[in-house]
């Protein structure tokens, strides 16, 4: 279930089938009620259950939501199924797809995957970085 995600308040979660319809109506209403939402593609590199994702796929439905002007897109890499080839493949096609919105890359590290992953993301134009590893491992 490659998904894209639309930050709280209005949380949505619709599968990349479902393309951009869902998240761009709820960014419109947040937008009207004063406020913005950011949309994330949850498994944007693979999912262990139903394979990779259409890098293709994933900049059609990107570029779409960019349409509504969220705050930000981001690419997530929740269960650690990608690597840096994969960040390689599709951060930089994200990122020319939307501009100048912001990209941002969400790593989970459960695989030890998520450093690696992180430093392809840096090279490939990422705006903003998070490693939740790293994130508490620096507050504990």
């Amino acid at each position: 279930m490659t998904s894209f995600e639309l930050g709280a308040p209005g949380v949505v979660i619709c599968c990349l089938a479902a393309g951009a319809v869902p998240a761009k109506a709820i960014i419109v209403e947040r937008h009207t009620a004063g406020s913005s939402g950011q949309a994330t593609s949850s498994a944007a590199f693979g999912y262990p259950f139903e394979g990779e994702a259409s890098g293709d796929r994933i900049v059609t439905v990107a570029t779409a939501i960019a349409a509504a002007n969220p705050g930000e897109i981001a690419l997530a890499e929740t269960i650690g199924a990608g690597n840096r080839a994969d960040v390689k493949r599709l951060v930089a096609p994200v990122r020319a797809a939307i501009a100048p919105l912001t990209v941002r890359e969400d790593f989970h590290n459960n695989r030890g995957t998520g450093i690696a992953s992180l430093s392809a993301a840096v090279v490939a134009g990422a705006s903003i970085i998070v490693l939740p590893a790293l994130m508490r491992s620096a507050t504990s």
